[in-house]
């Protein structure tokens, strides 16, 4: 999350109970946007199970920022679902798996994550 970063003063000194403050601050930012992501990242694999090889490439870095992201953050089933659909739409670009089974799998996680 390019804030955190700029919170982070270059050649700041911080005390561990303010860095702990501003991770917190961050965190909760990030929390603020998350399902406005997930509901774009939702938006991205509708298009791409129409046949939008743009969408499909979009929603799999976006399916990937948001696992890192979201690990980075402590949001540990957030990370994993992502993890799980990034990879499942890399399979799909590559042509690794059938297609339906992935789709239904990705819909099914993406329904999970977003409540």
């Amino acid at each position: 999350e390019p804030r955190v970063m700029a919170m982070l003063e270059i050649g700041a000194t911080l005390t561990p109970v303010m860095l702990e403050e501003k991770l917190a601050l961050a965190r909760a930012g990030y929390v603020v946007k998350l399902q406005a992501k997930l509901d774009h990242l939702a938006t991205l694999v509708a298009r791409s199970r129409g046949g939008d090889e743009r969408a499909l490439r979009e929603a799999q870095q976006l399916a990937h920022r948001l696992c890192g992201t979201a690990g980075t953050f402590g949001l540990n089933e957030v990370s994993e679902a992502t993890a799980l659909i990034d990879r499942k739409l890399l399979a799909l670009r590559d042509g690794r798996q059938a297609a339906n089974v992935l789709w239904e799998e990705i819909s099914e996680v993406l329904k999970n994550v977003r409540g």
